[in-house]
């Protein structure tokens, strides 16, 4: 992989929710950068703090100590250089899938002709052409997923967050589809942020793995993934040799003590 400039910096953060009896604090100095065009899978214990993570970096939320910077500038607001990708798709039943696919651009009264034209050749290059008109209950999980993608790419975004995307899938389309995502990603140049609490999926798709502690939390370990070839497909990095030997180091991260 050709890593090119940190677009992310998470430097030295804490994070701590109030709640009327007590204090618990979620992420502990943590520290992780993030460069561009790289896809990056945070995996962990549940309640660790990787949703959370997300939240930062999308200046949704303000980290109780330390300093996130995007692309070199401290963040203090809404960082309008992220775009999310949830668990559900979010589609609007009464919008066909091209009304769906522009809502971000309505949102963000942005709705020009040279962006929805963008938001069209997405639509068309990556096999939704045939679907413009359909609402999206007449089309599979899968197809919606990506139409929600599409709809986060349209906005131009320079970061990806992608909060458990697939889980909501079966395996067969979940491996499908995220195979799809990663390869629109790559074709878009665009930088990604992956909450998973699957090692397969995260090796599947990273360039890094990090793996964050028990709460409160902190990065465990990183983990650089490399296949011998750039181009192989999910099945076939599942049977590499390297996809053992990578499962069973995070395996053995999520499960100490």
């Amino acid at each position: 992989m050709n890593i090119k400039n940190k677009i992310v910096e998470l430097n030295r953060i804490s994070l701590k929710y109030h709640t009327p009896k007590k204090e618990i604090l979620v992420l502990d100095n943590l520290n992780l950068d993030i460069y561009e065009r790289e896809f990056v899978t945070i995996v962990g214990p549940s309640g660790c703090g990787k949703s959370t993570t997300l939240s930062l970096i999308s200046g949704l939320i303000t980290p109780s100590l330390g300093k996130i910077f995007i692309n070199g500038k401290s963040l203090n607001s809404i960082n309008s250089k992220t775009a999310y990708m949830l668990q559900r798709d979010y589609l609007f039943n009464w919008r066909t899938i091209e009304e769906n696919v522009m809502l971000g651009l309505e949102i963000r009264k942005i709705l020009l002709k040279s962006n929805k034209k963008y938001a069209l050749r997405l639509l068309k290059k990556y096999g939704l052409k045939k679907f413009l008109e359909c609402y999206p209950y007449q089309i599979s999980g899968g197809m919606r997923q990506k139409a929600a993608l599409i709809r986060t790419l349209a906005v131009k975004p320079e970061i990806l967050l992608l909060d458990e995307p697939f889980s909501a899938l079966d395996y067969q389309t979940r491996i499908t589809i995220s195979e799809e995502v990663k390869q629109i990603i790559n074709e878009e140049n665009k930088t990604a942020v992956l909450v998973s609490h699957d090692i397969s999926e995260a090796i599947f798709l990273s360039d890094r793995v990090v793996v964050f502690s028990n709460r409160p939390s902190k990065v465990q370990r990183i983990l650089k993934i490399e296949f011998d070839e750039n181009t192989l497909t999910v099945r076939e990095k599942r049977n590499h040799k390297k996809f053992n030997e990578y499962f069973e180091i995070i395996w053995n991260e999520l499960n100490k003590k």
